[in-house]
């Protein structure tokens, strides 16, 4: 009589062989979408951001006062959390 570990694995390496196409489906959309929407989304907040700054490109000190501001914290959090919200998503 086999134990009951191995008929669990039998049926879940039955249910793996039957759902693996879905699950590299969903993988690959998860990605692209990612990859088009997500991406392009953070680049574009980054620059919205970077907007309040008074010049346009910022060197190391003046990255530093910038995340120091009130609008930079803001920064920080926001595409920092969207940028952890893509890492959970992949």
């Amino acid at each position: 009589m086999p134990s009951v570990p191995s008929i669990s694995l039998a049926q879940s390496l039955r249910d793996f062989r039957r759902t693996w196409p879905q699950l590299v489906l969903t993988l690959l959309i998860a990605l692209t979408l990612i990859s088009v929407a997500i991406t392009p989304l953070v680049t574009g907040l980054i620059k919205l951001f970077l907007i309040s700054a008074d010049e346009g490109v910022l060197t190391d000190a003046d990255i530093a006062v910038f995340l120091l501001h009130p609008i930079g914290l803001t920064a920080l959090m926001v595409v920092g959390s969207i940028s952890l919200g893509v890492l959970f998503a992949q």
